[in-house]
């Protein structure tokens, strides 16, 4: 699996505070292409990138490959926190699973209202 934030460099960088990251994740997820080996793309929903995470869906499909994305964010594995100022809010969140598709209105409030009982993130 590689991870992959956004198609802009710039903004993809950005995120992962590393100079040439987008750079290297791409020469990546195409050497494993070029091997025809499974890949699986996954693209954080996130506040930056909230507007443009389809591209990247849009693109791992026209490749062939599975991408998906999901809208939560946990703290980092050695308990550092900071990098949840970029999770989206219950609001953005709401209108991202209406966006694509969440059913049942009322539900949907629920969610909106509670945070709780999210479907799963979508694959395209």
């Amino acid at each position: 699996m590689e991870t992959l934030y956004r198609m802009d460099a710039f903004i993809h960088d950005e995120i992962t505070q590393l100079s040439g990251s987008h750079k290297n994740t791409m020469r990546s997820i195409e050497k494993i292409m070029a091997e025809n080996i499974p890949l699986q793309i996954s693209c954080p929903t996130m506040k930056i990138n909230k507007d443009s995470y389809k591209d990247v869906l849009k693109w791992a499909h026209s490749n062939k490959s599975k991408a998906y994305t999901d809208y939560e964010m946990m703290a980092q594995s050695n308990l550092d926190d900071s990098n949840l100022q970029h999770r989206l809010d219950i609001k953005d969140t709401g209108v991202l699973l209406l966006v694509n598709g969440a059913k049942e209105p009322s539900r949907n409030k629920k969610v909106i209202k509670r945070g709780l009982d999210l479907p799963a993130p979508r694959f395209i």
